[in-house]
């Protein structure tokens, strides 16, 4: 089994909406691949302050490609 992009956006929508998020908004981005986790997608999110001003920087969920599994991004 292997995730497609569009599964990748779906399944990171599905869990930034199950999140609790205090009154922020996360907005969807896209999907971005890299070859060095080349076994996983990345989605990016922008995130608005309850007050809707755009915080700096985004957030971005690793999807693993084999699993569908969404993960926070932890870089190494």
């Amino acid at each position: 089994m292997s995730i497609s992009r569009d599964q990748a956006k779906e399944l990171a929508i599905e869990h930034v909406r199950n999140l609790d998020l205090r009154g922020y908004r996360y907005q969807f981005v896209r999907i971005t691949y890299d070859e060095n986790w080349s076994g996983e997608w990345g989605a990016i999110f922008d995130v608005y302050t309850p007050a809707g001003h755009l915080m700096d920087g985004p957030v971005v969920f690793a999807i693993e490609k084999d699993t569908g599994r969404v993960r926070g991004f932890e870089a190494k």
